[in-house]
Order: C-alpha cells, then structure tokens, then sequence
C-alpha cells in the first residue's frame, strides 16, 4: 500500500496530477499539495528557495555555476582542501 499526494497547480493542465512515489514534483507560487494517508503513512520532504537564474553546472554532490568550478572543487575535495 502506499499514501497518494496530488499536486495542485494553477497553471492550466497541471491542477490535480497525482505525484508517485519516489518522484519530484515541481510547484511554483500558489500551487498545493494535498496528502492522503488513509492507506499507509505518507514521508516527504519539502525543499524551497529562489530560483538561480543562471548556468548550473553539476557532478556528483557537486552543485556550481560552471564546469571549471565544478573541477577545481573536486581538486580540492581530493587534496582535503575544499573547505579552506
């Protein structure tokens, strides 16, 4: 068994999709969520913040703004110096 959530969104054709288990659901202002545990307990986690607005470069748990940085920050990692 397993809990269903719905996404409620206002833009046009997303109101009411049913988000899966191990899925990410994209919300933007004003959307919803609605949870329905009446089969099985439900756990999930919401994350927020401004969108970046920019490049995004990534590799790995890396998360930067472009590939140099991203390999200039796995040198580092590897030296043990990443946090300098």
């Amino acid at each position: 068994m397993s809990s269903k959530a719905k996404a409620v969104s206002e833009q046009e054709g997303h109101a009411g999709r049913a988000v899966e288990e191990h899925t990410v659901a994209v919300l933007s202002y004003g959307d919803t969520i609605g949870v329905d545990t009446a089969e099985a307990p439900a756990r999930f986690l919401i994350l927020a913040g401004r969108p970046l607005n920019g490049p995004v470069a990534w590799y790995g748990s890396f998360v930067i703004n472009t590939k140099e940085e991203i390999m200039q920050a796995v040198q580092d990692y590897q030296r043990g110096t990443l946090l300098d």
